[in-house]
């Protein structure tokens, strides 16, 4: 049997704008992560470059998105530049019929103390530490 993004639990406007940009199966990195991620669980996806990992995180995160919300709904924190250009034309080209600002904003841009800036405004945000530099292993204020 082949799956579908439909059969896997993606909207059905999302599965038109998919098929519209020449995506009608899914791989098996997006057919084995989107399901859990839909249902709120997280995944840790390993698989060869060019094989949809992007999208695979990116799709349920879509899916979750209000489009009347006007606060910050998402962060994506990726390692280098290079990859958040690339997860940035990504994601603007999967939401063009969606009414969501994407912004692909480096942390110099958001001021001295980026993550001040993140857990001030990002509703449900935990800053996690390093337990091995502070002696604590999360914030005292934890949600």
């Amino acid at each position: 049997m082949t799956l579908s993004f439909h059969s896997i639990g993606l909207s059905e406007a999302r599965v038109k704008h998919l098929d519209s940009m020449g995506f009608t199966e899914p791989t098996q990195i997006q057919a084995e992560a989107i399901p859990p991620l839909l249902a709120g669980k997280d995944v840790v996806g390993l698989a060869q470059t060019g094989t949809g990992k992007t999208a695979a995180f990116a799709l349920p995160m879509l899916e979750r998105l209000d489009p009347q919300t006007k606060t910050i709904q998402a962060l994506i924190l990726t390692p280098t530049r290079e990859l958040a250009q690339q997860v940035s034309t990504g994601q603007s080209q999967a939401t063009t019929r969606l009414s969501l600002q994407l912004e692909l904003v480096g942390l110099s841009r958001i001021g001295s103390n980026p993550l001040k800036v993140l857990k001030d405004n990002i509703p449900g945000y935990r800053l996690l530490r390093d337990e091995r530099t502070t002696g604590s292993s999360a914030d005292a204020d934890r949600p």
